[in-house]
């Protein structure tokens, strides 16, 4: 084999290669798919970021394409996501977008809910109810406030507990007193 058939194996191989690199990420970021854009309004987006999946049904059906600011401080984050055009006849004006995350601390996603059947359906650039996502700090938080309030509880019952059993003890003083030696 002479260096030169070589050289062209090698150029052909990595250009092969490279192809399937776009096809593949072309794929994952829809860009060989009919898409339309939805967007979704969030108070927190929670560590989300660009380029995050978004799921209806539990299935990859689009990509998130920006996050934006609110423009005010009473306005809300703005996240534009690129979906499937096959999910026109499931994602509807009532459906509801949802951030989520892999496990506890994995990466987060889009979970779109189902629409109803007598709700219209989405045209490009609509904009979708979002739901806060639900976070691990809110979540230890709630429980340290229903720790603390049982905690309350049980020293309380603690200290009936004990000023029952003094009020008894008084009563029985008073009564060996009365009835005398």
């Amino acid at each position: 084999m002479s260096g030169t058939f070589r050289l062209g194996v090698f150029i052909v191989a990595g250009l092969l290669i490279f192809a399937a690199g776009i096809f593949w990420i072309g794929n994952k970021q829809f860009l060989f798919h009919s898409t339309y854009r939805l967007q979704a309004e969030f108070g927190n987006v929670a560590g989300l970021n660009g380029g995050a999946e978004v799921r209806v049904g539990g299935i990859h059906e689009g990509t998130v394409r920006q996050i934006q600011l609110p423009m005010r401080p009473n306005e809300k984050v703005r996240v534009q996501m690129d979906m499937a055009s096959s999910t026109r006849n499931i994602i509807k004006n009532d459906s509801v977008a949802t951030i989520r995350s892999e496990g506890l601390v994995g990466d987060k996603f889009v979970e779109i809910s189902f629409g109803s059947e007598q709700a219209a359906r989405v045209k490009d650039g609509d904009t979708i109810q979002g739901e806060p996502p639900l976070q691990i700090s809110d979540l230890l938080d709630k429980t340290r406030e229903v720790l603390d309030v049982t905690r309350g509880s049980d020293r309380q019952r603690q200290s009936d507990r004990r000023q029952s059993q003094l009020d008894h003890d008084r009563k029985s003083t008073r009564v060996r007193d009365q009835s005398g030696p």
